[in-house]
């Protein structure tokens, strides 16, 4: 009976070691599912729309979560400069930073923050576009216009039409 109970406990406590290793792998990937990752392990629709803005690779990829979206944020090296690209699971575009030198930016900016920060000594710049779908209702609805996010925000641009468009 010795033998059976200690044959037992060798069994249990091999099945708690490995349950412990199984639940602390799933654990470290669920924790893996924000902040850095390998490229490679992107969902293909979100590769394909991040090559498409930044060319073909080397890339770096975060994983990372706003407004309970998961958001994809791919980053590449152009020419020295960094271009960067936030997308949706489905590969939808949020958002294209793209570093740029001061001297590119236009004129009348340059002026405009040399003016207001004189003897400033500028850090990274960068040229920010977010997309957006604008929807115009055609009912008598309140909310005429809206603007939708790719992550689902919405914002409303128009209460409605008037009684005289």
């Amino acid at each position: 009976m010795k033998h059976i109970s200690i044959a037992f406990l060798a069994g249990a406590l091999t099945f708690a070691g490995l349950s412990y290793l199984v639940v602390q792998e799933a654990l470290s990937h669920h924790i893996a599912q924000e902040g850095e990752v390998d490229y490679s392990t992107l969902p293909q629709v979100v590769r394909t729309a991040a090559e498409r803005i930044l060319g073909v690779g080397p890339h770096e990829a975060e994983i990372e979560e706003a407004d309970g979206v998961r958001l994809y944020e791919v980053e590449s090296e152009n020419s020295s400069r960094e271009i960067g690209v936030l997308l949706t699971e489905e590969g939808v575009v949020v958002e294209v930073e793209s570093e740029i030198a001061f001297q590119d930016l236009p004129a009348s900016l340059q002026k405009t923050l040399e003016e207001r920060y004189p003897g400033r000594k500028y850090g990274e710049i960068e040229s920010v576009q977010r997309y957006y779908f604008s929807v115009e209702f055609e009912d008598d609805e309140p909310e005429g216009e809206i603007r939708i996010h790719p992550t689902g925000k919405v914002e409303i641009l128009d209460e409605g039409k008037d009684d005289d468009d």
